[in-house]
C-alpha cells in the first residue's frame, strides 16, 4: 500500500468490496447415482453403526425411574390405587 502526503492509506484496487463483488461460478459435482443394493447396503451400514452406538453410549438400558413407574403401574393393577395424596383420601364422616 502506498500512502498519500496526507498520511492516508491509498489502495491498489485489488480489493473488491462484497457488495459488489460479482460471486464466483460455482463448481458442480456430478455424483454417480447408485444401485438398489448399494443403497440396501448403506443404510443396513449406518443401522448397525447407529445399533453400535447406542449400545455403547448405554442409551438402551432400562432407567431406575421407567423400572419405578412399570413397579408402580403393576401393583396398582393388583392392589388397586392406594396412594394417599390429597387426591384420593375420601373425606373422614
Amino acid at each position: 500500500m502506498n500512502r498519500l502526503p496526507s498520511g492516508l492509506r491509498k489502495s491498489t484496487g485489488g480489493y473488491k468490496h462484497p457488495l459488489y463483488a460479482r460471486p464466483a461460478k460455482r463448481r458442480v459435482s456430478v455424483v454417480p447415482s447408485l444401485t438398489p443394493e448399494q443403497i440396501a447396503e448403506k443404510r443396513a451400514k449406518s443401522d448397525a453403526f447407529i445399533a453400535e452406538f447406542v449400545e455403547r453410549a448405554g442409551w438402551n438400558k432400562p432407567h431406575p425411574a421407567l423400572e419405578k413407574i412399570a413397579d408402580r403401574e403393576a401393583r396398582v393393577a393388583v392392589e388397586g390405587d392406594t396412594d394417599l395424596n390429597h387426591d384420593n383420601v375420601e373425606a373422614a364422616e
